[in-house]
């Protein structure tokens, strides 16, 4: 690997490995949730996905050590402090290990509990003790390992941990249906996973040691002095990731408590294809934390800006045109994907995608301020999430059912990031007007075209096939894409783009000529 690229090169490289990492999941995860609940029923894949959501929960007990890692070690690495790395990774594979363990022994104490706090049938409970088991075995486990993935995120290598990615999830596509056709049920999947996880694991630490030679982690390192400053951090990562569990995952958990394990199923389908949907975003957001983390101590205020800005307007630009094709093609999308008994989620995406959208105007940020070291501001957000939604569902869940859910999570979305954006717009230093025009604006003008087309096109193209409904979303997208070009980007941003494929066909050609950089 180079080591001279630039933080525009290395943003762009990450950027489109991590579209690669998230599109590959993303296509195995859709091709195998209908298979999966009709080889095991929509009440066992409920169970699997409340104790997920449990688990996701006690997860948290990490403290937000991950990012914590990839910032520290990207500071680290830029100074070629490689004791003040060793010492600080084995501070936190310490604390890790310590979390891992305690983790593993609530599951143990809270398994056989677990069925009765939930509305599942008696046959279903002892299914829902192992499955919690497992799902509760891989993330203990799974703490210690976490630091050899935020080290290679440190290390910029965002192509290394896509890769990885990739390769699992086609063994999981390949796994699951070999299982599920053979006979087999829910708890070889978790078995499977188990595996899965651990070569990952295997790979990352293989991957670590080759790119840091000099890397030594042990008990002896351990450096009470840095668990503050570790924690500092970490606490605004642990808001983080609360606020991300409650809005993706709570769900499951207050649908659990008041409804039939069935209907999360239902309410699953339409959050999966939002989560599918986000991913067409937050595959660009990872290599902003440790570039944030590198300007900011450069005190490059001016790029951050300029950072923030582009990138707010390509992650708008994207799921502006994605939430479209949703809202226009969900149900007959629902329809093909799923089949008919699942067509009442189609109005829980529509809810969820208002949300969703809204919120996409401050991801960039979400990622760059604690990059930054700003976190008073970030923090304050992340903590009024799990109180607002958990509230707004636990009253409209009770009025509305499924569609209360999915209004409370939406209704969140709005309350929180309009706080948020003031505060973001404030610490870059651009006006309401400069955002609209720069990052909104163009984005909506490209969408008019294809709009008109869409209309004009039901007319005449049929979406109850696969065929016609991907030729009707690939022109969509084809005349959003060329409006955006045209009209969207400016001609520094074009040029930009031009310059970043000549340097990747450069970079090709020189690979083939010379054999991998070192």
């Amino acid at each position: 690997m180079s080591k001279n690229l630039t933080t525009w090169q290395k943003l762009s490289r990450n950027t489109l490995s991590n579209f690669a990492g998230a599109f590959v999941p993303m296509a195995v995860g859709f091709f195998l949730m209908p298979f999966v609940i009709r080889h095991i029923g929509t009440a066992a894949f409920g169970i699997w996905m409340l104790a997920s959501g449990v688990i996701g929960y006690m997860g948290l007990i990490s403290l937000g050590l991950g990012p914590t890692v990839t910032k520290k070690s990207a500071e680290y690495l830029a100074l070629r402090d490689e004791d003040g790395l060793n010492r600080m990774l084995s501070t936190v594979f310490v604390l890790y290990l310590v979390l891992g363990v305690t983790l593993g022994a609530v599951i143990l104490a809270m398994a056989p509990v677990m069925p009765g706090l939930f509305h599942v049938d008696a046959g279903q409970g002892t299914q829902l003790k192992w499955v919690f088991w497992l799902i509760g075995l891989q993330a203990a486990l799974g703490f210690p390992f976490a630091i050899f993935g935020g080290l290679i995120h440190g290390l910029h290598d965002f192509h290394v941990s896509n890769g990885i990615v990739v390769v699992n999830s086609l063994f999981r596509l390949a796994g699951s249906v070999l299982l599920l056709n053979s006979g087999m049920g829910l708890i070889s999947l978790l078995v499977l996973e188990l595996f899965l996880s651990a070569s990952s694991w295997t790979l990352q630490m293989i991957w670590v040691r080759k790119r840091i030679p000099g890397l030594r982690i042990r008990l002896s390192f351990y450096d009470s002095t840095r668990v503050y400053s570790l924690i500092g951090f970490s606490g605004a990562m642990f808001l983080w990731q609360i606020a991300g569990v409650t809005v993706h995952r709570v769900s499951r958990i207050i649908i659990g408590l008041f409804m039939p394990v069935s209907n999360i199923t239902v309410y699953e389908v339409a959050n999966r294809i939002v989560e599918y949907s986000r991913m067409m975003f937050t595959s660009f957001l990872k290599p902003l934390l440790p570039v944030s983390s590198e300007l900011q101590a450069l005190a490059t205020s001016k790029a951050l800006k300029a950072i923030y800005l582009r990138g707010t307007k390509i992650v708008f630009a994207v799921y502006l045109v994605v939430s479209a094709a949703l809202f226009l093609w969900g149900e007959p999308f629902i329809h093909l994907w799923m089949g008919q008994d699942f067509l009442s989620a189609s109005l829980l995406l529509h809810i969820l995608l208002v949300g969703n959208l809204y919120q996409a105007q401050n991801v960039v940020a979400h990622v760059m301020l604690p990059g930054m070291g700003l976190l008073k501001t970030f923090t304050r957000a992340m903590a009024a999430y799990p109180v607002v939604t958990i509230a707004l569902m636990l009253v409209l869940i009770n009025v509305y059912g499924l569609v209360g859910v999915a209004m409370a999570a939406t209704a969140a979305f709005i309350v929180i990031e309009t706080y948020f954006l003031r505060q973001i717009l404030s610490i870059f230093q651009v006006s309401f007007v400069e955002l609209l025009r720069n990052c909104h604006l163009p984005s909506m003008m490209a969408l008019l075209p294809a709009m008109v087309f869409a209309l004009v096109s039901r007319r005449f193209v049929a979406t109850d096939t696969w065929i016609g409904l991907t030729l009707a979303v690939a022109v969509f997208v084809l005349v959003y894409s060329l409006a955006f070009w045209q009209w969207g980007l400016s001609r520094s941003e074009k040029e930009s783009l031009r310059g970043l494929w000549r340097s990747m066909q450069k970079r090709r050609k020189s690979r083939d000529e010379t054999g991998p950089d070192p």
